[in-house]
């Protein structure tokens, strides 16, 4: 074996050396991951720059760094939490089987990698810790809404619903996205597993009725007038 063969070997069990890119698009998880922690550990109001780069084990200034400022992290917390919740919707898209099937099997996905997870409270601190800051809040909103309408036109996609379809099936996604936020709050003080599953066969059960209905309620009135 010749000497180059020897060195070529060496380098190509040598590990890769990260770029810059890469080194840096881990500490901005790493900062998120931290904020997400923090907030779910401690609260709001002591997720502060030092105990978020404490748990990230980073330099005082690796916030401003990578994020500019504190409120730019929590926003880019929320993204990435919303960015969860968006593939988890876009992967029932293409799921096939009875309405019954994909609506609990939804329902329970949304539930068990989701919200159901305490890592899911960091929405819920950031959205009620944000009511001090006007200009900060009004920001949180606007990515709320943002995410809302893009989860809208997903749950369309995965339910074939159309714009001649009453509205209420398209409400029925932000009627699902309420109850699981709000039940957030049943899992955190009581871990009744039982009264969780019937809680959400409620939850697939009315949205099986409606999404599986012909039409509205006013629809149907409007047709019977017309007889």
């Amino acid at each position: 074996m010749s000497t180059f063969e020897l060195v070529e070997g060496a380098d190509a069990r040598r590990p890769r050396r990260r770029t810059n890119e890469e080194r840096s698009a881990e500490m901005r998880t790493a900062l998120i991951e931290a904020a997400i922690e923090s907030l779910c550990e401690v609260g709001y109001a002591k997720t502060t720059t030092q105990e978020i780069c404490r748990r990230a084990k980073a330099t005082s200034g690796a916030i401003q760094h990578h994020f500019g400022a504190k409120d730019e992290l929590l926003l880019a917390t929320l993204d990435f939490l919303t960015e969860d919740i968006q593939r988890r919707l876009a992967s029932f898209i293409t799921k096939k089987g009875t309405l019954e099937r994909r609506c609990r099997a939804l329902v329970q996905e949304l539930w068990e990698a989701f919200y159901g997870l305490q890592r899911y409270m960091a929405v819920w601190e950031i959205a009620i810790g944000s009511r001090g800051d006007p200009i900060f809040k009004d920001r949180v909103l606007q990515q709320r809404i943002a995410t809302l309408k893009s989860c809208e036109e997903l749950w369309r996609r995965t339910f074939g619903i159309t714009e001649r379809d009453p509205r209420e099936k398209v409400d029925s996604m932000h009627f699902t996205l309420s109850f699981l936020r709000g039940f957030v709050l049943y899992n955190v003080n009581f871990k009744d597993q039982h009264f969780i599953q019937s809680q959400l066969d409620i939850l697939t059960a009315t949205l099986v009725r409606i999404l599986g209905a012909r039409g509205s309620k006013t629809a149907r009135h409007k047709r019977r007038l017309r007889k």
